[in-house]
């Protein structure tokens, strides 16, 4: 190789290895301050979260949280939890540039950061706006502008997965919301059948079918382990999606909460593509659910609760009051 050549390279690469020191000597060094280390979780009201167009609303009522934008919807506290903790820990290092010129670099301009508003009760004003850039070093370290100031800073604590969450990542999935040890009972209705399982010191009574005990317990467990797997589109309705005269319906009683669950039609799918979902809606919740068609199908053949017997068909819906 020319030798010029080979000392530019030489040249070049020492450049990258002094950038990549002073970055790291500038993220580990402890001139970082912490912006929320005196927020009270406890008095955390609101999150929004503003990315690629769209805003996520999650807003706390009582002792839970509920998704107010872009829908309205039960929302689980785990990927909320994360996130928060995560932000109430975030360390602000050194400055990276005072140039408002340079924000695309960072990707800390509206277009393409991801911007975190944090609101406690005590005040109608964010206690934390900032926009989240592109990763900087390590898993958890990227660049930071916060909305009052120019500066593009070194953050940390806050890691690129938790920011790229989609609303759908906050939405409650689980159905039932009742554990096995605090269940009482489940009533079944499917195709005109009614089933009633019971807790007794044996385990469950059941009373309008004849099943093995062994089938009964997989179907409460398949019925308290039933979760939400996608979510339906703005454009289906509960009318055109059979819940007004539903096929399932399944009421789970436990001694603190008490959840009721009817399901409609499939969903339709891509031209002669059988849909894998069935349209369903859980009691105290508006949103329109997906569950799969699988997993409900499964229950009921275990509770051998077809008026057909010995055919497997798909669940059919309550037939439609007579016309008199």
């Amino acid at each position: 190789m020319d030798p010029r050549r080979l000392a530019m390279l030489a040249a070049v690469l020492a450049a990258m290895g002094l950038a990549s020191t002073i970055l790291y000597w500038l993220s580990v060094r402890d001139t970082s301050a912490s912006p929320l280390s005196k927020v009270l979780e406890a008095r955390i009201s609101k999150l929004q979260i503003d990315r690629e167009g769209v805003s996520t609303v999650l807003e706390k009522e009582g002792d839970s949280w509920r998704m107010t934008s872009p829908t309205r919807d039960s929302v689980d506290s785990n990927p909320v939890s994360d996130i928060l903790n995560a932000l109430l820990g975030v360390r602000i290092g050194a400055e990276a540039s005072s140039d408002p010129g340079s924000y695309p670099d960072y990707a800390v301009h509206e277009a393409s950061a991801t911007r975190l508003r944090l609101y406690t009760a005590d005040s109608a004003a964010p206690v934390f706006d900032g926009f989240f850039g592109r990763a900087a070093l390590g898993y958890d370290s990227l660049y930071l502008r916060l909305a009052a100031l120019k500066p593009v800073y070194l953050a940390s604590g806050v890691a690129p997965y938790q920011l790229d969450r989609k609303p759908d990542e906050f939405r409650e999935r689980d159905i039932t919301r009742v554990d096995r040890a605090t269940l009482e009972a489940i009533s079944l209705r499917a195709e005109g059948r009614d089933i009633e399982i019971r807790r007794s010191t044996s385990g469950f009574t059941v009373s309008g079918i004849e099943a093995s005990p062994d089938k009964v317990e997989t179907a409460v467990d398949r019925i308290l382990g039933l979760r939400v797997s996608d979510f339906a589109d703005a454009a289906d309705t509960r009318a055109g999606a059979g819940l007004d005269r539903p096929g399932l319906e399944i009421s789970i009683r436990g001694t603190a909460r008490s959840t009721r669950l009817l399901v409609g039609k499939s969903k339709p799918g891509p031209k002669g593509v059988t849909s894998p979902y069935r349209f369903a809606e859980v009691s105290g919740r508006s949103a329109l659910l997906l569950l799969s068609a699988a997993d409900l199908e499964s229950i009921v053949d275990l509770l051998g609760a077809r008026a057909t017997a010995g055919r497997r068909t798909p669940l059919k819906a309550s037939p439609a009051p007579s016309k008199r």
